[in-house]
């Protein structure tokens, strides 16, 4: 016996969607709000942190903050100055970090989080830049007074962000730190790929770390896809045996290209030598079309992406194209080698080993990586790499969330339909029997007043 008629199975996707919807809409809208230890500055767009635990250097506080979504705070007005006050005055730190600095151009103070120097409160006789040597500024709760010191000091620190908002990369970016990079698979000359990456507002790739290259190499693809993708595909070259290697980690049976697209992606390759299918050991490189009986090629040329290192100013001078200083170096054996003289003058990361070497500028390479920094972002939901989420996530309202998923015949499938539509119909009878009881007792209520008078 039906209690309600739910209509089709697509009525019944359609309501379960509709609740879900205001249930998560009604949830979007409260994460307008600052969530916990973030405060929330009453009729403000902005959260406020204070970090008085412990004491922080300027370096390590500006790290916390960004870490936590926020950046050091800018103060912008009397007014927020004397909301921090208030906030300030219970914690047993003295001095906390704020977010001016001079550290770029000599006493041009600047915010870090860009808006506008348009107040300030200096103690007198501040900024004094002390030895030449006070790029960063304190606030002394007390006087709420400014002044500028080493960023050696182990002190408070005040962090800010903006309500409803997210410090991370956009969707189809992945984050890494205080990056955003940008893993584009184009044949592209260097100098087109640095004008890609410059028309959105980023660069080649600066790489000024161990940590920071061994991230990037783990974003390039490797391969005909990337290794966390599948192959929609699986295109045979001809003669495979039926247990033929993999191109990729997910495609077990395939001793030709992942998709046939794969091909437009890289220049002719030149091998140093071509491995049977009964000799790979390691996940291999994307099948070569013309190379039949093989799991890849050890070492493609222009198996790489583009990064912004080149010496195309003065030979083996290496510089990064956005100025950035030179900190960090992962050159393959023997190169740089500007090889036969001619002008290898620009460097890829090769997708093997992430190491590093200079080639002909005008050569197209497999792809190639832009960066720029990363900037506050609506809150919503974006690639789960854009908010540092792990792989197979998506990130929302800075949190992470991973949908699992079961794989199901169609009679399970349909028993999980039945079983949520009379979830639903048990709660609508509930519901139902709630209201008839409350009627009831309000009559029986209503009748003995009505006797008694």
């Amino acid at each position: 016996m039906a209690l309600v008629n739910v209509g089709s199975i697509k009525d019944t996707f359609v309501l379960i969607a509709g609740i879900l919807f205001i249930i998560t809409g009604a949830d979007a809208r409260a994460e307008q709000q600052c969530k916990t230890p973030w405060v929330r500055r009453h009729g403000e767009s902005r959260c406020y942190l204070i970090i008085d635990s412990q004491g922080l250097n300027w370096h390590d506080a500006y790290q916390v903050c960004h870490q936590n979504g926020g950046s050091l705070v800018s103060i912008n007005s009397k007014d927020e100055e004397s909301y921090l006050a208030g906030r300030l005055a219970g914690s047993s730190m003295d001095f906390f970090w704020i977010g001016a600095t001079d550290v770029d151009v000599e006493l041009g103070w600047v915010w870090g989080d860009n808006s506008p120097f348009s107040y300030f409160n200096w103690a007198p006789g501040e900024p004094d830049n002390y030895r030449d040597e006070e790029d960063s500024v304190m606030l002394n709760k007390t006087s709420m007074k400014w002044s500028d010191v080493q960023a050696s000091l182990a002190i408070g620190t005040i962090c800010e962000m903006r309500a409803g908002k997210f410090y991370g990369c956009a969707s189809g970016w992945v984050s890494h730190q205080n990056s955003c990079y940008l893993i584009l698979q184009e044949k592209k000359t260097w100098l087109k790929a640095q004008s890609v990456c410059r028309d959105k507002e980023a660069e080649l790739a600066s790489i000024s770390s161990k940590l920071e290259n061994q991230f990037i190499w783990s974003q390039v693809p490797y391969g005909c896809e990337d290794r966390n993708s599948s192959c929609a595909v699986l295109a045979q070259t001809g003669g495979c045996p039926e247990n033929a290697t993999y191109t990729n980690v997910n495609c077990r049976k395939s001793c030709g290209l992942c998709d046939s697209a794969c091909a437009n992606l890289y220049a002719t390759p030149s091998c140093d030598y071509w491995a049977s299918i009964g000799e790979c050991t390691k996940n291999p490189f994307w099948m070569w079309p013309n190379c039949a009986l093989s799991c890849g090629c050890d070492r493609a040329t222009n198996e790489g992406y583009w990064i912004g290192f080149n010496d195309r100013g003065t030979s083996m001078n290496f510089v990064w194209s956005d100025l950035s200083p030179v900190t960090y170096a992962y050159w393959m054996r023997q190169e740089p080698d500007n090889v036969q003289g001619k002008r290898e003058d620009c460097v890829l990361m090769h997708s093997a080993t992430g190491e590093w070497s200079d080639e002909d500028c005008e050569r197209p390479s497999s792809g190639f990586v832009c960066e720029k920094p990363k900037s506050f972002m609506d809150q919503r939901t974006v690639d789960a790499s854009a908010m540092g989420c792990s792989f197979g996530s998506v990130g929302y309202t800075g949190k992470c969330f991973t949908k699992v998923t079961f794989a199901k015949t169609w009679p399970d499938a349909l028993v999980v339909v039945v079983l949520v539509v009379v979830v639903v119909v048990v709660v609508v009878v509930v519901v139902v029997v709630v209201v008839v009881v409350v009627v009831v007792v309000v009559v029986v209520v209503v009748v003995v007043v009505v006797v008694a008078a």
